[in-house]
């Protein structure tokens, strides 16, 4: 049988520490930084108002309320773009 090496093992838990942290890191930078950013991006911020001004709730969005969306519309119809 073979003996473990406790400082292999110690290094392991640590670079699986360290890889979590970096994971979270990203996630935070992400959710702190970028997607604010996105946000204030005038295509993506228009969809949002246009969005906030029919009510729809984009985080209790389901594909059946999707075509009460105009833009979409556009696109399973012959019809003209609302602007």
């Amino acid at each position: 049988m073979m003996d473990r090496d406790p400082n292999q093992e110690r290094n392991s838990t640590s670079q699986k520490s360290l890889r979590l942290m970096m994971c979270v890191a990203v996630l935070i930078v992400a959710w702190t930084i970028l997607l604010p950013a996105l946000a204030r991006v005038p295509s993506v911020a228009a969809h949002i108002r246009n969005l906030k001004e029919q009510k729809i709730h984009a985080d209790a969005m389901f594909y059946t309320e999707l075509e009460d969306i105009p833009r979409l519309n556009y696109y399973a119809s012959d019809e003209p773009t609302p602007r």
